[in-house]
Order: C-alpha cells, then sequence, then structure tokens
C-alpha cells in the first residue's frame, strides 16, 4: 500500500482514543465518539477494514463494550497505529473476525489490551491526583466522585482490590460529607490514598494487587 498517511487519521485515531476513554467511564457517549471516529477513517481510507468497522461499531448497544468489544477495539487501535506507518498488515483477518462477530452474540473473557491499560491507568492517576488534593481534609463532592469513579472503572479491567478499597472509601466520604474528619479520620483517609497510589503503580508494573481488607473494613466503620 502506499505509505501516504489518509488526511485527517491521526485525528480520527485520537477521536477513537478519546470513545475508549469515554467507555471506560461508563459513558454512553463514548460507542458515538467510537462511530464518527470509524467513519471518517472510511471517508477517508479505501480499505475493506475501515468499511467493516463503522458495520460493527453499529452491533454495539448503548451498554458500552463488553470484554470481547475491548479486545476487538484494542485490535482496531492497534490497525490504526499501523496505518499510520504506512501498513495494512492485518487488517484482512480483522475485518473477518469483525464480519463474523457481527453476526455472533458477544463472546465471554478477560483479555485487555495495553492500550486499555494505559487508559486506565491516565485516568485512574487523575482521580487519585483529586484524592490526594481533597480526600484527607475535607469530604466534599469531589473527592466523593473521584472515589467512585475509580472503583467504576478499576472493575471495568477486573481490578477487584482497588474496586473494592475505592468504594470503602467511597462511602466512608459520604458518611463524612459536611462534617469535619478529626486527626485519626485524616490519617486514615491520607493512607488509604496512599494506599490506593501505590495499588495502582502496581497495575502499571503488571505486579500484584494484594488486597487490602483491614483497611477497608476500618473505612467501613469510618463515620458509622
Amino acid at each position: 500500500m502506499s505509505a501516504a498517511i489518509p488526511p485527517g487519521l491521526r485525528a480520527a485515531r485520537h477521536e477513537f482514543q478519546r470513545g475508549l476513554l469515554e467507555c471506560l467511564r461508563h459513558d454512553p457517549a463514548g460507542v458515538l465518539r467510537l462511530r464518527r471516529a470509524m467513519a471518517a477513517v472510511a471517508d477517508g481510507h479505501g480499505g475493506a477494514l475501515w468499511r467493516i468497522v463503522p458495520a460493527w461499531l453499529e452491533t454495539l448497544g448503548a451498554g458500552g463494550l463488553d470484554a470481547d468489544g475491548w479486545r476487538l477495539c484494542a485490535r482496531i487501535d492497534a490497525q490504526l497505529r499501523a496505518l499510520l506507518r504506512g501498513s495494512d498488515a492485518g487488517a484482512e483477518e480483522l475485518g473477518r473476525e469483525l464480519l463474523r462477530r457481527s453476526d455472533e452474540p458477544p463472546a465471554g473473557g478477560t483479555i485487555l489490551s495495553a492500550t486499555i491499560y494505559d487508559l486506565y491507568l491516565a485516568e485512574a492517576r487523575a482521580l487519585l491526583a483529586v484524592l490526594e488534593e481533597q480526600a484527607p481534609e475535607r469530604a466534599g463532592p469531589a473527592a466523593i466522585e473521584a472515589a467512585r469513579n475509580l472503583s467504576e472503572i478499576s472493575a471495568t479491567i477486573a481490578a477487584a482490590p482497588i474496586e473494592r478499597l475505592a468504594r470503602a472509601l467511597e462511602q466512608a466520604l459520604t458518611r463524612l460529607s459536611g462534617a469535619d474528619p478529626d486527626q485519626a479520620a485524616r490519617m486514615l483517609l491520607r493512607r488509604t490514598v496512599e494506599t490506593l497510589r501505590a495499588m495502582t503503580e502496581a497495575v502499571a508494573e503488571r505486579g500484584t494487587v494484594m488486597a487490602q481488607a483491614q483497611l477497608a473494613a476500618e473505612l467501613d466503620r469510618l463515620g458509622a
């Protein structure tokens, strides 16, 4: 194929990745953004795959992506990266699989690509920055929402220990909402956020994320 990069391809890939991030947040707008991005690629590139991808995306409901959908979207993103490098290797095989998937119920599985982990880590670190700034000092709406979102996106990648601890933090902050936490409570909240940061970095290093049952139990008692 020609090594020339189709016009607008970089912007379309960026839009596709934004759609994946919205899906990670369980935002219904994510699937619509994925469709718009792939429609733009189809308009600017004549390859058969890029006519199949929009059709497959139309089969996705407003509920977003299941595990198999994440896997296929990660492969689509990798194919976009290859296209930016002037290659269409693998496009035919992916197109055949998407055609099959269009006529089949979603398959189960837990395979997540590096792209999905990168999206998770970027979002988790942003949420932790909010928690580090606010949670130890005041249990306001922003901190409660950040803890809730961290729990939800951790469930998406099956990071159960982070999901459990972030959910306990959200519930503790909700109980403390409007109150001025005492010194012991602030120390516990600070330790929790530091632990969540360490757990998230363990995900980044593909290490073992240990459950923090005792810390979660302390949070369950906080403000009760």
